[in-house]
């Protein structure tokens, strides 16, 4: 799939769980230790969300991993809020298998640049629901656009 621009607007409240990116460890290291811990918690409590793993990069090495709860965040979980409103952004989907997807963020930067766009952010993958078939894996990117 190419690289996409639009200006549809992206708002979502997500609750889970960031920290501060360790360059002494990989993202995915991380993001699955976000995960999980997010996971534990939603499960435990029964919490009830759209099942869709959200992780947002922020511009100061943040890493967030959330999920939209179907119904308010309840309090007192340890979990954190984080509301996102992405206007014109580029938009890229991305169908295989997850270890793909640093080579891919290198390309939708060289794409980018083709196109003479300049990205902010916070960046943001949206994995669909989980399929053993790893050449079936979705995962959606989305740059916000300066």
């Amino acid at each position: 799939m190419t690289l996409q621009v639009t200006s549809t607007v992206i708002l979502r409240t997500l609750m889970g769980a960031g920290k501060k990116h360790d360059p002494n460890r990989s993202y995915g290291e991380e993001i699955l230790e976000l995960l999980n811990s997010l996971w534990e918690v939603v499960r435990a409590r029964g919490i009830q969300t759209k099942g869709i793993n959200h992780v947002v990069y922020g511009a100061d090495g943040e890493i967030f991993a959330g999920v939209e709860p179907l119904d308010q965040i309840p309090s007192g979980l340890g979990l954190e809020k984080k509301d996102l409103r992405i206007g014109r952004h580029a938009y890229w989907k991305h169908v295989g298998p997850y270890h793909l997807l640093s080579g891919l963020q290198e390309e939708i930067i060289r794409s980018l640049r083709q196109q003479r766009l300049r990205s902010g952010y916070p960046i943001v993958e949206i994995y669909d629901h989980w399929t053993e078939d790893e050449s079936k894996l979705e995962t959606e990117i989305i740059y916000p656009l300066v």
